[in-house]
């Protein structure tokens, strides 16, 4: 393969990369995306039917009235008595600060969450990677991505991102250490990269 045709085909590579950075992650932070096996959001929406105040935190939430939509799942999770339920709550809300931009923020609550909510700890990290890593924060994006476990149904996906991070942190050589376990063309064109980059 000529020089010429590996760097035209990295500036595609990169050119793709640039364009799913800034859509892919920021919906799978805001709670995007659809897994046959589990969506956390379609599970916990009946909540909402059976409580005023999520009803109206969902009610601002889809008119983009994303701060007194916060308010009120705020005082929601104050007012509910069961532990398990303030989870979801909480849950909700860092999607909440995910889709209002507030990347920083929701980042911050998926990580308190996964620690505390293991029914959802995997998506906790899942999201709060894709937030760090649409924020630049890629050494904890990608320490995020490396704590999802094996049995989550995007595991794939976050070891993907996870080498994506690591690329990003401009360490070749740990890019190809970590590259090397994925499969895929993604993962071909993350090894040329870090390849050449060794090379050069």
């Amino acid at each position: 393969m000529s020089v010429a045709l590996l760097f035209f085909l990295l500036f595609l590579h990169a050119v793709d990369v640039q364009a799913r950075d800034r859509g892919v992650c920021i919906e799978a932070a805001a709670g995007g995306g659809s897994d046959a096996a589990f969506d956390p959001d379609k599970e916990l929406a009946p909540l909402t039917g059976r409580h005023q105040k999520l009803a109206n935190a969902a009610r601002l939430r889809a008119a983009g009235k994303f701060d007194k939509a916060d308010k009120e799942y705020e005082a929601a999770e104050k007012a509910l008595t069961d532990p398990e339920l303030k989870l979801r709550v909480a849950y909700l809300r860092a999607g909440l600060s995910a889709e209002a931009g507030r990347l920083r923020e929701a980042a911050d609550r998926y990580l308190a969450l996964a620690g505390r909510y293991v029914l959802l700890a995997d998506w906790c990290l899942y999201r709060a990677g894709n937030a760090l890593f649409e924020l630049g924060e890629f050494e904890e994006s990608a320490g995020a991505f490396a704590r999802v476990s094996g049995s989550f149904p995007r595991h794939s996906a976050a070891r993907g991102m996870r080498c994506r991070a690591i690329s990003r942190l401009g360490s070749p050589a740990a890019t190809v250490v970590c590259v090397d376990s994925l499969s895929g063309p993604e993962a071909d064109l993350l090894l040329l990269q870090a390849r050449a980059a060794l090379d050069a």
